[in-house]
């Protein structure tokens, strides 16, 4: 027997003969290898506040349940169906989540495995920026939160938590790309040509209040992106030099 999978029945047979409030967040924790490097570390000082709003409570039973607890839902993203919230007492951060009452999987597959794509995703996006010294694009930090004594099996065991990039108006990202300038476009070509972030610019890489672009879109870690795409968000110069270096399609 491998040892996660022994490791897998002690912790199920333990938490079944002791409490069974724990097993399935020990069971979440201990045996899923892909959420491990993610996990928010336990001296995090977001962890005391995060297990206070969780623990012994079913804060994400419903929507009621939800708003009770404190949160502010966002938004409600239509095609992945993510739930985008804030918490008063969490201020510089946002929540990324599903509702236990939310069904729907994209592509079949569980919400938790998408938190790990988007934190695989977003540590290319930071590697990249200082590896090539990028100036005018920042990504968020991103953590998984495994909900504390999560005694339902069928209820959702995580939630990503990410910092709060304090974003402009969709109009003002829109307006942001259409001024974009060479360099900018350049550090731009330099992140989609590698496969990371999103070619929907005004929405999955918006300005921020302090003067970058940021890439909070990160769910898919590496793609082949059609970089055709982005010419419609730029003005007519950097169209024709976008042009340019989609031909040319180096890194």
């Amino acid at each position: 027997m491998s040892r996660c999978r022994f490791l897998f029945y002690f912790l199920t047979l333990t938490c079944l003969w002791s409490s069974p409030l724990t097993c399935v967040t020990a069971v979440f924790k201990a045996t899923s290898k892909e959420v491990k490097p993610y996990l928010l570390p336990e001296k995090h000082p977001l962890k005391p506040t995060l297990d206070a709003i969780f623990k012994g409570k079913h804060v994400l039973k419903n929507e009621q349940s939800f708003a009770e607890a404190g949160f502010i839902t966002i938004h409600v993203q239509p095609m992945s169906h993510i739930i985008v919230a804030s918490h008063p007492l969490l201020p510089g951060y946002l929540l990324k989540l599903y509702l236990d009452n939310e069904k729907r999987m994209k592509d079949g597959i569980p919400g938790w495995k998408w938190f790990v794509k988007r934190c695989h995703g977003v540590k290319n996006v930071q590697n990249l920026i200082k590896r090539k010294k990028l100036h005018h694009f920042v990504a968020p930090l991103k953590w998984i939160y495994p909900i504390p004594e999560l005694k339902d099996k069928t209820a959702q065991p995580a939630i990503l938590v990410v910092t709060d990039m304090e974003l402009v108006s969709h109009e003002m990202s829109y307006q942001a790309w259409a001024n974009a300038t060479k360099e900018q476009v350049n550090e731009l070509f330099c992140i989609l040509n590698h496969g990371f972030a999103s070619t929907y610019l005004p929405g999955n890489l918006p300005y921020t209040k302090h003067g970058k672009f940021a890439c909070i879109d990160t769910e898919h870690p590496k793609r082949v992106l059609k970089l055709k795409s982005v010419k419609k968000y730029l003005s007519p110069d950097m169209q024709a030099y976008w042009e340019t270096l989609t031909r040319s399609r180096k890194r």
